[in-house]
């Protein structure tokens, strides 16, 4: 494994992305919807999903989230949303209840730094996966491709 794949995307400079390890593109054309309010973590994540073969759109807040998916309100608009939990505006929990994620049964990773026990609870009973930031990108990966394959997989906290 190349050591910088162990480095937390916390600790991202986005000057030193083309020190990042190549990867299989294992998306093959998967569409994420990403939400996250940081720009820099936003295009960081939306930078290793896209080279690892994923089509992402971004929204930087619940509101342009919920719009998107609006406007794209057409079979297979995303195969998978990853949201930021804690953001200016409302929470990423509110997609859960989204009434295109629910009808569709749209995967969905919620990530957060500031998870709790009933939180990490709440987003299992709602058939998400939560992801405790900071992460690396592998952990990443594998709720994505759970979640996609149906598998659930949850990364290690």
């Amino acid at each position: 494994m190349h050591p910088r794949q162990d480095i937390p995307v916390s600790n991202f400079d986005p000057e030193r992305r083309d020190e990042l390890p190549p990867v299989p593109r294992e998306g093959a054309g998967s569409r994420i919807l990403l939400v996250e309010d940081d720009p820099t973590f936003s295009e960081f994540l939306a930078w290793c999903l896209a080279d690892r073969g994923y089509f992402v759109s971004t929204a930087k807040n619940i509101q342009e989230a919920l719009e998107l998916i609006g406007e794209l309100d057409q079979p297979g608009s995303f195969d998978i949303v990853v949201s930021d939990v804690a953001m200016p505006g409302g929470s990423g929990t509110e997609l859960l209840f989204s009434p295109v994620i629910t009808t569709r049964k749209t995967p969905v990773v919620l990530m957060s730094a500031f998870g709790t026990t009933e939180l990490e609870e709440f987003i299992r009973d709602a058939n998400a996966v939560f992801l405790r930031k900071p992460f690396n990108i592998d952990s990443l990966l594998r709720c994505v491709l759970g979640q996609l394959h149906g598998s659930g997989t949850v990364a290690p906290s």
